[in-house]
């Protein structure tokens, strides 16, 4: 999308955004129908029938895990939002850099997050040990790339130049954040997998607004 729209057709924010919008659902459709040709294969005296029952939970859990997931972005890029309004663009670019950083990080824990939810819905680990082993794996390799991104930070301030001389510092103080952080998402998939009580998605909620409210303080 990015290619076809910015280089090809030079376009801009928008086409891109309506692009990328197109293509998601072009995708969900696509994965649709693969999946009823499976079905169908795979099960061919079995008749299609609604479930209107089934249906409401399956809203139900989607909307708290939709409510989950945008709290939790808006968690993950609102501070940079606030300190590009506040402090314009010259600083928030150096804030970005860190940001970025930080979600680096963070895709290991989210890898595992992943992984770990479908194992825990598939098999219901009421006791949690299997996400308690997890959990303790992920802390020993996400708190090691936290400690190895405090010199690198220094390296990476080096290459972008002296206007990034602040680099370091912001990622360092960010590092404590991105470890509890990853931790917490490796946890909740816990409670993903077992159900999603709606106390999830409310600490999520309460969590952005904490966190609005101190960023702009």
């Amino acid at each position: 999308n990015a290619i076809a729209v910015l280089l090809l057709l030079g376009g801009g924010l928008w086409m891109i955004v309506t692009f990328s919008a197109v293509t998601s659902v072009a995708v969900m459709l696509l994965t649709v129908i693969l999946f009823i040709r499976y079905v169908v294969k795979r099960f061919p005296d079995v008749k299609w029938s609604g479930d209107l029952r089934l249906l409401r939970q399956m809203v139900k859990y989607a909307f708290k895990g939709h409510i989950l997931w945008i709290s939790m972005i808006l968690v993950y890029r609102l501070d940079l939002l606030v300190v590009n309004y506040f402090r314009g663009a010259a600083e928030a670019s150096v804030y970005a850099v860190a940001t970025q950083c930080t979600l680096f990080l963070l895709l290991l824990p989210n890898a595992v997050s992943h992984i770990l939810q479908t194992r825990v819905a598939a098999r219901q680990d009421e006791g949690s040990s299997f996400t308690c082993l997890v959990a303790r794996h992920t802390s020993l390799i996400l708190g090691a790339a936290c400690l190895v991104s405090v010199p690198g930070s220094l390296l990476l301030a080096k290459v972008y130049g002296p206007a990034f001389a602040d680099l370091p510092v912001q990622l360092w103080l960010l590092l404590p954040g991105v470890f509890f952080v990853g931790m917490q998402v490796v946890l909740t998939q816990y409670f993903i997998g077992t159900g999603l009580p709606i106390l999830l998605p409310t600490s999520w909620v309460v969590t952005l607004i904490l966190n609005a409210v101190l960023n702009i303080m």
